[in-house]
């Protein structure tokens, strides 16, 4: 299958039947609001109104509808963004938990005055928190309980 009938507008008349259930030519017109006679000369000439179509699509992923390629609505395409967000904010926040005992465990380590050391780890136990704060906003994640033993 080359691309350039991969990306035909018959296949995105099909695409359309399909995204939408519709089995005849007369229910996709009667959709587009356009005569069944009017969707066969698309189809005879593989020219379609693409502005119209989409117009009446819009709940569609215009790629999926133009490529075939992605999810076919919208909200499918938004629910995987989500989902991914999600997977990303729990890796980060699990990065910063470790990284926060990492650099705990290293200040405890530093050749340098009380003081300073006290200071490093406020300044970066500020950050670090602040950061997780955003996170577990986000996740609602619930708080966490000391649980060292």
């Amino acid at each position: 299958m080359s691309s350039d009938n991969f990306k035909s507008d018959k296949k995105i008349l099909q695409r359309v039947k399909e995204a939408y259930g519709f089995h005849t030519d007369l229910a996709l017109a009667e959709f587009l609001g356009v005569s069944q006679p009017t969707v066969a000369n698309w189809k005879k000439r593989d020219s379609i109104d693409l502005k119209l179509i989409i117009t009446k699509c819009e709940e569609l992923n215009q790629n999926w509808l133009l490529n075939g390629e992605g999810p076919v609505f919208k909200k499918e395409l938004s629910l995987l963004n989500e989902d991914q967000l999600e997977y990303q904010y729990r890796s980060t926040y699990s990065e910063a938990n470790a990284l926060i005992a990492e650099l705990t465990r290293r200040l405890g380590g530093l050749d340098v005055p009380m003081q300073v050391r006290n200071d490093i780890f406020l300044i970066l136990s500020e950050a670090a928190n602040k950061a997780l704060g955003k996170v577990e906003e986000h996740l609602e994640i619930p708080e966490k309980k000391n649980n060292d033993s």
